[in-house]
């Protein structure tokens, strides 16, 4: 395969995915958007290791 059609996850982990996590996903996701030649190649999300319950921190984007 081509490099040029090679798809990528990235997956950001911090402990509880309310501040760092989230943070990271969405500036790559904007980085991503105005990257023509990533665009639509490259998933990107966020997960935590403890205290999934807990809600983002609405200041983190």
């Amino acid at each position: 395969m081509n490099d040029t059609h090679k798809k990528y996850n990235v997956l950001f982990v911090c402990s509880s995915n309310v501040c760092r996590s989230p943070y990271c996903e969405f500036m790559l996701r904007r980085m991503i958007e105005n990257d023509e030649d990533l665009k639509g190649r490259v998933e990107v999300h966020s997960s935590a290791v403890f205290n999934k319950s807990k809600s983002i921190f609405p200041k983190a984007v």
